[in-house]
């Protein structure tokens, strides 16, 4: 818990220092949120519907690439059946994606880049029994996002993205093959805008 408090001030920090050496107008920033739709890999379960929720800051590269640093918290696992039992996986984890963002077009963007995510809780529920289960569960996580999204004329966007897990998500006793696989939809708004 203490590394993830010091990574989040560094990134904070980071983030602070590039936006006071940086002009407001070349600097983007603001919020998004939206819906996962998650499950792991190489398991018979089947998705489940979570939230995701963020700040971002984007600076430019050129006029048409954008590096884009992230701080999002996402609600993610996965829900099967079996014998008439509902089992869920509940893993809630904190996001630092960094994107690379190019525009194709004015508006139009496509995505891709690393993300660490560090699990904040994991909960398994067994029919009405949940039981915190952070000890079944790596607490870190890496994957490789891709997406693309809009952006309109007054800071409005909208942006759909999949993450890749290449990590495994469950402690090597249990299965350590099983990924996050996680289909997000967004919707952005650039404060940046504002100012």
């Amino acid at each position: 818990m203490r590394a993830l408090f010091i990574f989040i001030t560094i990134s904070i920090l980071s983030l602070s220092t590039s936006f006071a050496q940086s002009q407001v107008s070349d600097f983007d920033f603001g919020f998004k949120g939206g819906l996962n739709l998650s499950r792991e890999s190489n398991s018979v379960g089947n998705s489940k519907l979570g939230v995701n929720l963020g700040a971002y800051a984007a600076y430019p590269l050129t006029n048409n690439l954008f590096v884009q640093a992230e701080m999002m918290y996402a609600s993610q696992g996965e829900r099967y059946k079996t014998e008439g039992i509902v089992f869920k996986d509940k893993l809630n984890y904190l996001h630092f994606p960094v994107m690379a963002k190019y525009y194709v077009a004015d508006g139009l963007n496509l995505q891709f880049g690393p993300q660490l995510g560090f699990m904040l809780v994991g909960k398994q529920k067994v029919g009405d029994t949940v039981t915190k289960a952070n000890d079944k569960f790596n607490t870190v996580d890496f994957a490789f996002n891709f997406g693309a999204g809009y952006e309109l004329d007054n800071g409005l966007g909208f942006e759909v993205r999949y993450s890749l897990g290449v990590t495994g998500i469950k402690s090597s006793d249990i299965d350590p093959n099983q990924k996050n696989r996680v289909t997000q939809f967004m919707l952005t708004y650039k404060l940046s805008e504002l100012f």
